[in-house]
């Protein structure tokens, strides 16, 4: 994880209701610790600060050396999460995460963070669609995401039509399909274990 820190701030939005799951995704156990913790680490190597941001009424979250935490202004799903880690960060792009996504890592980060030079939104579309929870998003986005939360529109694209996005299609490049590939169910998390451990063996 070596390399000059990026000047952007993580945001791990954390505010999810792992319904599918059955339980709290972020503290499914993975190298050694947690979703959520692996997350960090990757973070708080990559990039200038890292954030976790959740709803109001989330239990206390673990102490995290280097990490800092703000709870949404509005329990509306992601949207709240972005519109809250933007307005609480003071550099001048978060690079947002979802923390079910366990294989994140400083490369795909960087080649995220090259890919969105210029941009006010950068997200990537794979095969399955945009993938709005790995993106990144400047500090300049902050007033149309909250026209977009005052008029009720709560998905993470509501606020899109206000600003020029940038959507990089990569298709089922394998490298991104690895990136983006997120932990929603029991049969998610035993794959992404499978994943795992099929390229720790090099099978």
């Amino acid at each position: 994880m070596s390399g000059e820190r990026l000047p952007a701030a993580g945001l791990v939005l954390a505010g999810g209701g792992s319904r599918r799951m059955g339980r709290s995704k972020l503290y499914l156990a993975w190298d050694g610790g947690t979703l959520l913790t692996r997350i960090i680490t990757v973070l708080h190597h990559t990039v200038k600060s890292t954030w976790i941001v959740g709803p109001p009424d989330a239990t206390p979250w673990p102490v995290l050396p280097g990490v800092r935490f703000i709870s949404e202004e509005h329990s509306i799903g992601p949207l709240g999460g972005l519109q809250a880690g933007l307005a609480a960060m003071a550099e001048p792009a978060g690079l947002v995460v979802a923390a079910d996504m366990p294989f994140v890592g400083p490369e795909a980060i960087r080649r995220l963070w090259r890919l969105a030079a210029g941009a006010e939104v950068t997200v990537l579309r794979a095969a399955d669609g945009a993938h709005p929870l790995f993106g990144v998003y400047r500090r300049s986005c902050l007033p149309a995401i909250q026209r977009a939360i005052e008029q009720g529109q709560h998905r993470m694209t509501s606020f899109w039509d206000a600003l020029p996005v940038r959507v990089i299609d990569v298709g089922d490049n394998p490298f991104w399909a690895r990136v983006l590939f997120n932990v929603n169910t029991p049969a998610d998390y035993r794959r992404a274990l499978r994943i795992r451990a099929e390229s720790a063996t090099g099978d």
